[in-house]
């Protein structure tokens, strides 16, 4: 009888120790994954938060050029011939890797520099109202008026005897900010993409997301599986906070850290696949 009930003792506390210890490796495992992923949204927003920095930094620099070269003689020098304009113009659009150089006058009315001087009036775009205000200064991704393509554009002020008398404005293909994207490295299934409040995609490796004019929270009306990434750039990126954050595409959950691009309608995010995160 003694030994019997011995017997269902030890049983009873073998099987309380297996619970507690259950519970204690569960806990554990708990903490562990919460410290991991803590971790990792760490990482990813202060690495979004540097590549912010540095788009904001290259784009500056992209202004300053295209201010230096509005300050060309040989833009308002009648006496130059046309042929010319466009030979010392080209040169500097390939050394630089932009597409092509223009100039529009005070009334909006865009003059390309190449033998067939294509023509068209930006009049309404906000980038060049900045610049005939005597600022540098550059757009989103727009549809060009000659090209029908999205293009970057970056314009600064011409002046003559100390007064603006119209606009020079260089473009850059869409994909201009794919290659920052592209070149994001966070372990082995880092990624980065850019994009801008309304969702569209303006940086990205997969490039035809960005000539696609491609629109996360637009494509999830009809696309379920992007409402959580949605949901994600409508409710936190699009307010232009720095933070992390968690959404599952093409069936694998990822961990995201963003920061806004200042003086840009742009947002940096850099990513990586869960299970590698946690592992």
């Amino acid at each position: 009888m003694f030994k019997s009930l011995k017997g269902k003792l030890v049983a009873s506390f073998t099987a309380v120790v297996l619970i507690l210890c259950l519970g204690v490796s569960l806990i554990s495992m708990k903490m562990t994954i919460k410290h991991l992923t803590e971790h990792t949204y760490s990482e990813l927003q202060q690495i979004a938060a540097l590549e912010a920095k540095y788009i904001r930094a290259s784009q500056d620099a992209e202004i300053r050029y295209v201010e230096a070269l509005a300050k060309s003689e040989i833009i308002l020098d009648e006496s130059v011939p046309w042929e010319e304009k466009v030979a010392y113009f080209e040169e500097e659009a390939q050394r630089t890797g932009f597409v092509e150089f223009c100039f529009t006058d005070g009334n909006g009315e865009s003059t390309t520099y190449s033998m067939g001087q294509e023509k068209c009036n930006i009049k309404d775009r906000e980038y060049f109202q900045k610049a005939l205000s005597g600022q540098g200064a550059m757009s989103d991704l727009l549809i060009g008026r000659n090209t029908g393509k999205p293009e970057f554009f970056y314009a600064a002020p011409v002046k003559k005897d100390g007064e603006i008398v119209g606009v020079f404005y260089g473009k850059k293909n869409a994909t201009a900010l794919s290659e920052v994207a592209s070149n994001i490295q966070y372990g082995e299934t880092g990624f980065g993409f850019i994009v801008d409040n309304n969702g569209r995609v303006v940086g990205s490796s997969d490039e035809a997301l960005v000539t696609e004019q491609f629109n996360f929270i637009e494509a999830a009306a009809e696309d379920k599986e992007l409402q959580s990434l949605a949901d994600l750039i409508q409710n936190r990126m699009s307010k232009r906070e720095t933070g992390s954050g968690e959404y599952t595409y093409q069936g694998k959950e990822r961990l995201v850290g963003f920061a806004p691009i200042e003086e840009s309608p742009w947002i940096m995010v850099v990513g990586i696949e869960k299970e590698e995160a946690l592992q």
